[in-house]
């Protein structure tokens, strides 16, 4: 007469082995998974990436630009400042030639 317990032990590890196969499958498909992901995540660093440089670049051009412009500026005051003093000084020396005059 056969043991009944080996058989029952014997389908016991065969739905056991059958279950560690199933895991084992979806472990494959999750690392499959993981791997796309992985690669994903590496495109969208590269593009983040690529976009920061270009936002970079932008700026630093538009900082360029500002520069040059407050360079601009700052000639034009001095030039009218200079041609300010150079008219006051005009004026100081017109009016200290008609006091003369008169007096």
């Amino acid at each position: 007469m056969p043991d009944t317990r080996d058989a029952k032990m014997l389908e016991h590890l065969k739905r056991l082995e059958a279950k560690v196969d199933r895991l084992d499958t979806k472990v494959d498909r999750l690392d499959t998974k993981v791997d796309r992901l992985d690669t994903k995540v590496d495109v969208q660093i590269e593009h983040v990436r690529d976009d920061m440089l270009r936002l970079g670049e932008s700026f630093g051009g538009s900082l360029e630009h500002i520069d040059r412009r407050l360079l601009e500026i700052l000639t034009e005051v001095r030039t009218k400042t200079g041609d300010h003093e150079l008219v006051l000084r005009d004026h100081g020396g017109r009016i200290t030639a008609l006091e003369r005059r008169r007096s």
